[in-house]
């Protein structure tokens, strides 16, 4: 486990765990036992805490009115502002917002597009617009020239999600000619 998710998934525990009421060892036992996975307890080194140990990390999060929910969301308690963010949790978001999502990819999800252009394809001019057959319209995204001696009638093309964006193949004009588009409809 690389340290940045340690320290997102501890940051993520603590959030969970806080505001959650416990008088007992036994009790803060079960209490990081229902909110975590076996797997979770386990890798996290729970486990080889004490139950004294686990109620007196329950307690120090709570006493700093740490608050969340199962679901990881943040929520202040109802008698206290939300609590600002540390430097090192401010320095560990830095950037963050441009890292992928990482979202367990479900069977029904469309990974690429096949369709037909509905006008002849000219070449490209800048930003050139796609009209699909499939009510779809796409832009070239990036300013490049690119003139074909012949227009092609309604090529058939293929849309791609890449990690730079999305790619339309138009193979009619050559095998591995690729267009960076966005969706504009």
């Amino acid at each position: 486990m690389t340290t940045h998710r340690f320290i997102r998934q501890s940051a993520q525990f603590a959030v969970v765990l806080g505001g959650l009421a416990f008088t007992t060892p036994s009790q803060a036992s079960e209490t990081l036992k229902s909110i975590l996975t076996e797997d979770e307890y386990r890798q996290s080194g729970l486990s080889k805490l004490s139950e004294e140990e686990q109620t007196v990390l329950l307690q120090a999060l709570q006493k700093r009115g740490i608050n969340g929910s199962k679901n990881g969301q943040t929520a202040a308690l109802p008698s206290q502002a939300p609590e600002k963010k540390g430097l090192w949790a401010r320095i560990m978001d830095f950037g963050a917002e441009q890292l992928p999502v990482k979202h367990p990819q479900d069977e029904g999800e469309v990974v690429e597009v096949v369709a037909q252009m509905t006008k002849p394809f000219r070449g490209l001019q800048g930003r050139t617009i796609f009209y699909l057959d499939n009510g779809q319209v796409w832009q070239q995204r990036i300013d490049e020239v690119y003139y074909l001696g012949k227009s092609i009638p309604n090529p058939k093309v293929i849309i791609r999600r890449t990690r730079f964006g999305y790619r339309m193949l138009i193979s009619a004009v050559e095998p591995d000619f690729a267009v960076a588009v966005k969706r504009i409809e």
